[in-house]
């Protein structure tokens, strides 16, 4: 199906004179008939999109109303995301906000992965009134106006994501501890293929044999919204790598270990494999007591956002018959004082300046669904994204 795409034009409504008494507002148009706001979402098959060209002026309030209208003859979802420039510096120096139907609001700051709102229900024949607003935090002479894009992605409510499948099958292998579904038996069915090249999906020639960890809560950086993303760890361990190089007391994100991952371990991969990871809140807070319910809370205590993390102590902690057996020291996302806690047959404090082998860790975004294979080594879970 053929994107459609709307070109919204802000119109400035005010004289110079009164713009420079008292700044401007804006009035938002659609391209269609009779400059209607209105999005109207017809019957589709799979997924069906919308574009909304804004443009932002500089040091300026940007005011933006419309409506999504279901006439799909379904109940659907949605999820409305702001699409980065190519210039991130700009993108941190804009806010937004808005209200839906007058009782929702939510404020946030253009970034990687900036999301207004996320998979959000829409039954038939009803509809969703934003009020959108953009402003510059910062007088950045250089962009003026500003555009950016708005991206409408709507899906059937039927279609079922990764975390959906998980929570609703019936698995010995899967228990909900605190809200949060983990793969708690010795040997669980929880295999995906993952890493792949570039056009495939499955395969030992092509892909890598990752692991499902679970289905946890997860945020989007400058956002306050909670959804399910599914969490997966490499299945093998890879070379040694340092905590820290040359000092003993930084945090996880500012480490040599993190810098690697998300840089030079994040760029081999392939582009399809980028596009189902999100870019996720990864918990650093010291652990000092080894039990499940302590780690977890002392994790929460810290945190830092990034496309690739390693295994949390808790992830280790909370399956009673352990499947994350490995017969060398394994590097944990976490740190204590010049110390940091490493897989040993049970966890322990290590030396920050040694060197250990690391799995690499990623959480799912929530489009991503189950295409093929059961989850069992010998036929891992085929991955997909709706998009």
């Amino acid at each position: 199906m053929k994107n459609r795409n709307i070109m919204i034009l802000i119109v400035m409504t005010f004289s110079l004179g009164i713009m420079l008494l008292f700044g401007s507002s804006y009035s938002l148009i659609i391209n269609e008939k009779e400059n209607e706001n209105i999005i109207k979402i017809p019957k589709f098959d799979t997924f069906y999109q919308k574009y909304l060209k804004i443009s932002i002026i500089n040091n300026k309030v940007s005011e933006n109303n419309f409506e999504i209208v279901n006439e799909s003859e379904n109940d659907i979802k949605y999820r409305i995301d702001i699409l980065p420039s190519s210039n991130s510096k700009t993108n941190k120096m804009i806010n937004f906000s808005y209200t839906l139907n007058d009782n929702q609001t939510k404020n946030g700051n253009l970034g990687d992965n900036s999301n207004i709102i996320h998979n959000h229900l829409l039954g038939k024949n009803m509809k969703d009134s934003y009020k959108l607003n953009f402003v510059f935090n910062d007088i950045y002479d250089s962009l003026n106006p500003f555009e950016t894009i708005l991206n409408i992605y709507v899906y059937k409510d039927t279609v079922k994501f990764a975390s959906e499948t998980l929570e609703n099958m019936e698995s010995n292998d899967l228990e909900m501890i605190d809200n949060e579904l983990r793969f708690t038996s010795s040997n669980p069915n929880n295999y995906v293929w993952f890493n792949c090249d570039n056009n495939y999906k499955s395969g030992n020639e092509h892909c890598e044999k990752w692991r499902i960890i679970g289905s946890f809560n997860q945020q989007i950086e400058n956002s306050n919204e909670v959804f399910r993303s599914i969490k997966i760890m490499k299945s093998t361990s890879d070379d040694e790598i340092w905590f820290n190089k040359d000092e003993l007391n930084g945090k996880f994100d500012n480490s040599f270990a993190n810098s690697y991952l998300n840089g030079s371990y994040y760029e081999k991969m392939s582009d399809d494999t980028k596009k189902l990871i999100l870019k996720a809140r990864f918990n650093i807070g010291d652990v000092t007591i080894f039990n499940y319910k302590d780690s977890v809370k002392d994790e929460k205590n810290d945190y830092y956002y990034a496309y690739i993390g390693l295994i949390n102590p808790s992830d280790y902690l909370a399956i009673r018959n352990n499947w994350m057996i490995f017969d060398k020291k394994i590097l944990l996302l976490n740190k204590c004082n010049n110390y940091v806690n490493v897989i040993n047959n049970g966890i322990t404090f290590d030396l920050a300046s040694d060197e250990y082998n690391y799995i690499p860790v990623v959480y799912l975004k929530e489009e991503v669904s189950f295409i093929n294979g059961n989850g069992s080594f010998e036929s891992p879970f085929e991955l997909n994204i709706i998009n």
